[in-house]
């Protein structure tokens, strides 16, 4: 989240600062889409985008139905995923035997910092 913030403080970012962001992150991406994208998410047509809609462009970009359908599957309410079901899908799906709610709680910390969980 300190990486978004840092990029948005001035309140939008352009396309170039984009593709930083999305290179800071590891997103693998085509840039004719990404491009596409950018353009229909810039309401206001000034060749900038805030933070609600560059979140729109990386969901769009980052989302795969694998992801979902499992996400889905271990979700109580198909909106977050509890530390103690996160621990059931390491288990499961990762095999890390061993995995419990400490392992979870790390992970989510680390890569979810986020309280509301959003990007």
């Amino acid at each position: 989240m300190h990486l978004i913030t840092t990029e948005f403080l001035g309140g939008k970012i352009n396309i170039d600062q984009a593709v930083q962001l999305l290179n800071k992150f590891n997103v693998s991406y085509d840039y004719v889409h990404l491009k596409k994208l950018f353009k229909q998410n810039d309401r206001l047509k000034g060749g900038v985008i805030t933070i609600e809609e560059f979140r729109a462009i990386y969901r769009a970009i980052v989302h795969r139905a694998e992801f979902n359908d499992l996400f889905c599957a271990y979700s109580p309410n198909k909106k977050s995923l509890p530390a103690d079901k996160l621990a059931e899908f390491l288990r499961k799906e990762q095999f890390e035997l061993g995995a419990g709610e400490g392992r979870a709680v790390a992970l989510i910390n680390t890569y979810e910092p986020v309280v509301e969980g959003i990007l």
